[in-house]
């Protein structure tokens, strides 16, 4: 097993503490809970409603606008057949970002990789 902290577990950490904003992750549900379990720590994942107004994220949680994996995720392990789930989770935030309903976006260098190796064009 690769030790190196993947996007997921960092994504976890970060939801470690309060924030005074909500923080929209686009990502898999049960790679995040799935994750947390490994890592001891807890996450409760709440779904994104763009009809409710912007809440501070508790410390514990994320919100989450949920995408499904073609096939389940190894930390640290490519695996070509969720390039498309990577560039769909891209070209929502973009979107959301670009029609103003998301303040930002920021990406995982996993993203960053599998677009590199992708036959898929973001």
């Amino acid at each position: 097993m690769n030790q190196q902290a993947s996007d997921p577990d960092l994504v976890i950490k970060l939801a470690q503490q309060a924030w005074p904003v909500e923080l929209v992750v686009c990502a898999d549900p049960d790679l995040l809970i799935n994750r947390a379990k490994r890592l001891g720590l807890p996450l409760q994942l709440k779904t994104y409603n763009p009809n409710q107004p912007p809440q501070p994220q508790a410390e514990g949680t994320l919100t989450i606008s949920p995408f499904a994996l073609a096939e389940p995720a190894e930390c640290g392990v490519l695996n070509e057949a969720n390039s498309a789930y990577v560039v769909d989770t891209l070209r929502y935030a973009g979107e959301k970002n670009m029609s103003n309903e998301f303040d930002a976006v920021v990406t995982g260098s996993c993203a960053q990789r599998h677009n590199q190796s992708s036959r898929y064009p973001i």
